[in-house]
């Protein structure tokens, strides 16, 4: 999948904070080498995922499948300690 446009990723907003969010390319975390534990937790999580949206905080994103962002409060998914320098570097 392409990279959601940033004119369209500029206009939404998290559900929860109302704060902005920020594409996140499935590419970014795949081929991580961090910490078995925590990295085969977060793969099974995001499985499908095309990528997500994650929030100003860092804290989590929402999945975008098929091209569609998710943004529903019950599909946010946290980002593990470890991964986020790689996300929010």
């Amino acid at each position: 999948m392409e990279a959601l446009s940033a004119d369209f990723v500029s206009v939404l907003r998290c559900p929860v904070t109302r704060g902005p969010l920020r594409w996140i390319p499935r590419g970014l975390w795949e081929g991580l080498e961090v910490g078995e534990t925590g990295m085969a937790a977060f793969e099974q999580t995001v499985s499908g995922w095309e990528g997500g949206l994650m929030r100003e905080d860092g804290e989590g994103m929402y999945p975008v499948r098929g091209g569609i962002p998710v943004l529903l409060a019950e599909e946010f998914v946290k980002i593990p300690e470890i991964l986020r320098p790689a996300f929010c570097g």
